[in-house]
């Protein structure tokens, strides 16, 4: 992550696994949406690889597209799980999910983002500048994911526990890391898979 590129790949190792070990268990349990979210944070986890590729490679271009890739599009995936595998949502709640993602879409097409990450910034960490340069880029983010959760996730309460957390983890990165928030909430991120396993059991 921000730090060094063992860290990086120590992060996304443990991870993958993390989330593998919580689908699987999910699974067994029959808690069928947090094995879909497990499996489907693996693509969140993921931007830990491209960090660490970065590190590896700070001037090659194709590792920063694959990184702005991974990181846009962690929002459209997550609602395309559940709007594809769970049918338990309504369908008003169908139609203004899919719209959400839509729109998601579209405004991120629309954009002309600076799909370059800044190694080392005055603090030290990564800095992902399509989302530093623009304020509304991030809050596009934050608001579709929370409402992707709030209409697609079930149960109800589990799903607003876990965006609860999200949004915890993201203040987090934004009280203590201003300049590099989104790779230190893909830092965080890690630790969703085991918060919203442990809402599951509430």
């Amino acid at each position: 992550m921000c730090w060094n590129a063992p860290v990086s790949l120590i992060t996304f190792i443990a991870g993958c696994i993390t989330c593998i070990i919580i689908g699987i268990v999910s699974y067994k349990q029959r808690k069928y949406e947090l094995m879909a979210l497990s499996f489907g944070w693996i693509w969140v986890i993921c931007m830990q690889l491209w960090e660490y590729f970065i590190w590896k490679n700070p001037n090659h271009q194709n590792m920063f597209k694959m990184a702005y890739l991974f990181n846009i599009t962690q929002v459209i995936l997550l609602g395309l799980i559940y709007l594809c595998f769970f049918k338990n949502q309504g369908t008003i709640n169908r139609c203004i999910a899919f719209i959400i993602l839509l729109f998601y879409t579209c405004y991120f097409l629309y954009q002309k983002q600076d799909r370059y990450i800044n190694v080392k910034n005055d603090s030290g960490h990564l800095d992902y500048k399509w989302w530093n340069k623009s304020s509304y880029s991030s809050m596009v983010y934050l608001i579709s994911l929370i409402l992707i959760f709030l209409v697609l996730v079930r149960p109800f309460r589990w799903s607003v526990m876990t965006i609860t957390y999200i949004i915890l983890l993201l203040l987090l990165s934004k009280l203590f890391y201003s300049n590099s928030v989104a790779s230190m909430w893909c830092f965080f991120a890690v630790s969703v898979p085991i918060m919203s396993y442990v809402f599951s059991l509430i």
